[in-house]
């Protein structure tokens, strides 16, 4: 109870890698997991530029390593959920899980209570990790198996010297002694500056740190092109592209997962833009970003650069979604796109806008086609080009505008719909774990546009 557990950060099935893919690399961290070495490290690093497959890897490895009997802790760092995927959130949420998981490290968390009950509180990630998960992985039986993942490390927070991000980085990577030897601790990220710096300062002292980079993995193209048939081939999948397509579109995404995924989906049903997006591949604009030349060619697809209005719309609900604290769905954004204008003037139907920018983009962000799933980048590659003028130059968006849209939208909310007893309670004089039916109270009487106002005006 007196630990953080963040829903929706852990394992998930549905982001696995395909079968008979990734073979090696996975064979390669299995091993490293299982071989018991005092001289090897316990942590392992995979690193690799946006859109390489890195976060596919670390849901299969802690999906087959579950299976096959180890106790793991996984936590998916997201640059969209700034909120809750924090560092501190992250070892907390560790420590829930091996908590659960084993009773002895659940008595070494009770024991840490004991001694401080202040010690899941305050931000020392340094504090939480020698207390939360160094000391109870002390009393784990010594055969028993334990993994900790983390997903991609650089969506963790900014980069700033003793930050969260800069401690959780000195405690992953520097601390692995501090863990038994039947823990192990495997990470992804892309090498980012302060990623490096640690890496390179480690190595320096401890040369058995396991790092492999993306760019080095053999059987990339073949594994991008069975992905490519499953989805687009005409011997299954769409039906939308012949055998020699596919092997085509594998071979431009220079192992680029999210490459080809979003060219599959922007494809869906419309075969002639075949070789309109092949163009936009990885190598063929050597002065871009990976993926920014493909993200380019479906915005001017979707969007008249030319057309102020549309221009306009577009920049307005793109600065909305990307400004969200947390994904919203289409109907919640709506309404406080509606509220969050600076006039008044609006009629019921102009909600409209939401749907006229959101209902061409279903190649880039989640939800666009259900009212009632949140909407949010597909790739975190989308976000950071999205907010660099440098990289998307007529399509940048500005994220002021969509916080102060939001602060506006988010006051008109609290005002119209705040009230005494929101949940229709039957006496304030009464703790609300002692209501009946509490959580199901709560859903009904608090929608979540209110629970979001009131969370994060401010």
């Amino acid at each position: 109870e007196e630990l953080i557990f963040v829903q929706g950060a852990g394992i998930n099935g549905n982001k696995v890698c395909l079968p008979n893919t990734r073979q090696k690399i996975l064979k390669e961290i299995s091993d490293w997991a299982w071989k018991e070495d005092s001289k090897m490290s316990k942590t392992f690093l995979l690193c690799g530029e946006a859109g390489t497959g890195k976060s596919a890897i670390a849901h299969t490895v802690a999906q087959r390593l579950q299976n096959d009997g180890f106790l793991v802790a996984f936590f998916a760092f997201d640059r969209s959920l700034p909120m809750s995927r924090t560092p501190s959130n992250a070892l907390s949420t560790i420590a829930y899980t091996l908590g659960v998981g084993d009773a002895h490290f659940k008595e070494g968390l009770i024991r840490a209570f004991e001694e401080d009950p202040s010690v899941s509180s305050g931000e020392s990630i340094q504090r939480k990790w020698e207390k939360l998960i160094v000391a109870p992985a002390q009393r784990v039986d010594s055969t028993k198996h334990v993994a900790i993942i983390l997903d991609a490390l650089d969506e963790s927070g900014p980069q700033e010297p003793d930050g969260p991000r800069d401690s959780l980085l000195s405690v992953l990577i520097a601390g692995e002694n501090d863990l038994p030897s039947n823990f192990r601790v495997f990470t992804t990220s892309r090498l980012e500056n302060d990623v490096i710096v640690y890496v390179e300062k480690f190595i320096n002292v401890h040369s058995s740190l396991r790092i492999q980079k993306m760019n080095n993995l053999e059987g990339a193209e073949d594994d991008i092109y069975k992905f490519v048939v499953g989805k687009m081939s005409k011997g299954g999948g769409l039906g939308i592209l012949d055998n020699t397509e596919c092997r085509a579109l594998a071979a431009k995404a220079e192992g680029y997962f999210q490459w080809a995924s979003t060219v599959c989906k922007a494809l869906s049903g419309v075969s002639a833009r075949f070789k309109e997006f092949i163009s936009t591949a990885p190598g063929n604009h050597k002065d871009l970003a990976p993926l920014d030349s493909l993200y380019q060619s479906i915005l001017t697809e979707c969007f008249d650069c030319q057309n102020r209005e549309a221009m306009k719309a577009y920049k307005n609900v793109m600065a909305l979604v990307l400004a969200m604290f947390e994904p919203l769905t289409k109907s919640s954004l709506k309404n406080f796109e509606l509220r969050g204008r600076q006039d008044h003037s609006i009629t019921a139907n102009e909600g409209g806008t939401v749907n006229a920018v959101l209902n061409f983009l279903g190649s880039l962000f989640t939800g666009v086609d259900e009212p009632n799933i949140p909407i949010k980048p597909v790739h975190t590659s989308i976000r950071d080009f999205l907010l660099d003028e440098t990289r998307s130059g007529v399509f940048v968006v500005n994220i002021v505008q969509g916080h102060t849209t939001l602060a506006r939208g988010s006051l008109e909310v609290m005002m119209m719909k705040l009230h005494f007893n929101m949940c229709s309670l039957e006496s304030s004089y009464v703790f609300n774990s002692q209501v009946m039916d509490m959580k199901n109270k709560l859903a009904q009487g608090i929608h979540h546009e209110v629970e979001y106002a009131s969370c994060f005006l401010g």
